[in-house]
């Protein structure tokens, strides 16, 4: 449940899947890993970013942040790899 999401609301989104290249997968789960590809950004840029609805983002953050590939807080969502390589501000 992260970012205070419950997964009940998810319904409509495709699992995780494994990732090949970022953007690759047609799920909103590629697409926030390509927009993350870039920098930490917000729900809001996501949905902005990938054309996708804040709704389908927050799922598939949330699902992407219980698989460990990415870390969510203060609002902010980045790859998990960019905050064990110090790429983070």
């Amino acid at each position: 449940m992260a970012l205070g999401i419950s997964h009940d609301g998810c319904r409509g989104v495709a699992p995780v899947r494994p990732l090949g290249l970022p953007g690759s997968d047609a799920s909103p789960h590629g697409d926030v890993v390509a927009v993350l590809a870039d920098g930490p950004a917000t729900l809001d840029t996501l949905a902005a970013r990938t054309m996708h609805s804040v709704a389908d983002m927050a799922c598939a953050v949330s699902d992407l942040v219980g698989a460990g590939l990415v870390v969510a807080e203060g609002g902010w969502v980045e790859l998990a790899i960019s905050r064990l390589s110090g790429q983070h501000p």
